[in-house]
């Protein structure tokens, strides 16, 4: 793996993580909140829409005819109530007496109200059996579905005779679409984010990755022997990890440069002073010995200057030496076969002439 698409994996792993983690959250959240929201606005209208059929003094009874009163209220004639209450909240109200939907502002397809039909083996078992108030995410009406709360309605004066209930419901189909696209928003915004996210990092991670490549040719030029390389300005003038790479490299290659004109000079001032000294071999008048004690500087001329110019140097000195000459063949060529097989040629190599006539 690369060095852009590390950087990619590193900036973008988390952002999408976070994104993802964020959408489920949100999703879940939003769909708590809605499902709280929804079960107490369906509780507070059950409640008030109770509180208006039970401020009629006297109990509940049906009469002859089939029609549920409370006190001098008929409740099977209390159109005007339920409606109101669905134009106040946009729910839907429905009284049963016992298991029988009496009075509701739920309306069919032809537009009649919905009565006479019966509770739900559950709700009736819950709520008229049990005394509990329930809250169903999915009751049913006319094969619509609504969200629901079903309320014990108790007989006037006893909290233990429960004579019907009182159930309101919303729509499931609208409510749902609500949260969709409160949802949908949400998402968006996260995957808008993300996208940011990843344009960004993509043109980071690329602009990283071309700088670092742009240095190392330029040292891979520097380490191939051209010292002439340039750095582009704005790599040398930026403030980050980049920056300084590239500054290196330029103080690098003048180091460079430095150090091969110092080669130059001194290989030259070298083979000067060896031809100096075969000029004074040759009179047979010096008695002397020269020691060769630098040796970094020497390697540096041989992995520089190559074997074959380092070695003319000693042996222009020896060979116009005379009878010394063979003295010091032998000890080049040995220096010269161990350099060939790749170990070091330089330690400290005596070279003595001696002066051929007598005292």
């Amino acid at each position: 793996m690369n060095l852009k698409k590390k950087i990619l994996a590193i900036t973008i792993g988390p952002v999408l993580i976070l994104g993802i983690i964020t959408i489920l959250f949100t999703v879940t959240m939003v769909k708590n909140s809605m499902m709280d929201e929804t079960k107490d606005a369906l509780k507070g209208t059950a409640a008030a829409t109770l509180a208006a059929y039970d401020q009629n003094t006297g109990d509940y009874l049906e009469t002859s005819n089939g029609d549920i009163w409370k006190g001098s209220y008929n409740i099977s004639k209390s159109e005007n109530l339920v409606d109101r209450i669905k134009d106040n909240t946009g729910m839907d109200v429905t009284f049963f007496y016992g298991d029988k939907r009496i009075m509701t502002s739920a309306m069919d397809e032809n537009g009649n109200r919905i009565l006479k039909s019966k509770a739900g083996d559950v709700i009736v078992e819950k709520v008229l059996n049990g005394g509990e108030e329930y809250f169903s995410e999915a009751v049913s009406i006319e094969g619509t579905l609504n969200y629901g709360y079903f309320m014990p309605v108790y007989q006037n004066g006893s909290d233990t005779d429960i004579v019907g209930m009182v159930f309101v419901g919303t729509n499931k189909q609208d409510k749902d679409a609500v949260v969709m696209r409160l949802l949908g928003s949400i998402v968006a915004a996260v995957v808008a984010i993300m996208l940011v996210c990843l344009i960004v990092s993509t043109k980071l991670a690329s602009t990283i990755s071309k700088n670092i490549r742009t240095s190392i040719k330029t040292v891979e030029k520097i380490a191939a022997g051209d010292l002439n390389v340039q750095v582009n300005n704005k790599l040398l003038k930026s403030k980050d990890e980049i920056g300084d790479l590239s500054r290196v490299t330029i103080t690098l290659r003048d180091a460079m440069q430095r150090t091969t004109l110092e080669i130059n000079q001194n290989v030259q001032k070298l083979l000067e002073a060896s031809s100096l000294l075969g000029t004074a071999a040759d009179n047979n008048t010096v008695l002397f010995c020269c020691e060769l004690k630098d040796q970094l500087f020497l390697s540096l001329v041989n992995s520089i200057m190559g074997t074959e110019i380092t070695c003319r140097v000693i042996q222009n000195v020896v060979q116009k030496s005379g009878a010394a000459a063979q003295i010091f063949t032998l000890t080049i060529n040995i220096l010269l076969g161990i350099s060939a097989s790749g170990s070091s040629l330089f330690c400290k190599i005596p070279i003595v002439i001696w002066d051929t006539k007598p005292f």
